[in-house]
């Protein structure tokens, strides 16, 4: 698909699957799985290099499909790939909160944080609560060799 940036992200979703018109051409559920394996390709096969991919996925739960998610997460694992999960919507996260715990992984490459008080932090605890788990993985994918830089 299309890189999106500030300038092209309203609608972008809708823009590029247009798909059945039920819930305004969205269709039902989420399928995390499938947008995984793309980004999984993308870093490895389409655009490998030694930069890390910071990946956020927004969620307000309804996540079912953990044991695919769990094997991608495993997968990239070895990769330059980094999964920052945020549960909007004070929603049921306990699968998250799993992954973000998930056993087999070569570097911890995921975390998970709920932000139900979206409209209450501040810039700063967002990008701390973002940016959380993340240095210490840059510095476990640097010592295992994922990293090169």
């Amino acid at each position: 698909m299309p890189s999106v940036d500030e300038h092209g992200y309203e609608d972008y979703v809708k823009r590029t699957y247009p798909g059945p018109k039920m819930f305004g051409g969205l269709g039902i559920g989420n399928n995390e799985p499938v947008v995984m394996a793309d980004i999984i390709k993308k870093y490895t096969k389409e655009e490998p290099g030694a930069l890390p991919a910071y990946i956020v996925f927004f969620s307000d739960g309804g996540i079912y499909e953990t044991p695919k998610i769990s094997k991608l997460l495993i997968q990239s694992s070895k990769h330059n790939i980094f999964w920052q999960f945020v549960g909007l919507g004070n929603a049921d996260y306990g699968v998250l909160r799993e992954l973000d715990d998930l056993q087999g992984r070569y570097v911890d490459n995921a975390d998970f944080f709920a932000l139900d008080d979206l409209d209450e932090v501040s810039d700063e605890d967002l990008y701390d609560r973002l940016f959380n788990e993340y240095p210490k993985w840059l510095r476990e994918a640097r010592e295992k060799g994922v990293l090169r830089s």
